[in-house]
């Protein structure tokens, strides 16, 4: 029975093309640097750092928007320096309110 399972399949080892290409498959999806996983690990990373960029191109537009906001008007960057910073004016206190996250509301 094996004999005639390995006959009806010996026209593939006869054919040496064929032989070529099943091995040049594996060594192409396992073997080689650029295989299949390495690429879809590459393909993964790449959408990480597209959401990255994204992020952080949202980020710089925000920061630009607030440097011309702050530059453009003294009362402005005072306030800012005053909730950013808890900077104060002489004879004046501040009194900080902490919320508990915790609590009810």
């Amino acid at each position: 029975m094996l004999k005639k399972i390995l006959g009806k399949l010996s026209f593939i080892y006869k054919n040496y093309y064929i032989v070529v290409t099943v091995v040049f498959a594996v060594w192409m999806l396992f073997f080689d640097n650029n295989n299949l996983i390495a690429r879809m690990k590459y393909r993964r990373q790449l959408g990480d750092l597209v959401e990255q960029k994204q992020y952080l191109q949202k980020e710089i537009d925000r920061n630009k928007a607030l440097t011309i906001e702050l530059t453009s008007n003294v009362q402005n960057l005072e306030k800012y320096a005053r909730e950013t910073y808890l900077m104060k004016k002489k004879n004046e206190t501040i009194y900080l309110i902490i919320r508990d996250s915790t609590e009810k509301k």
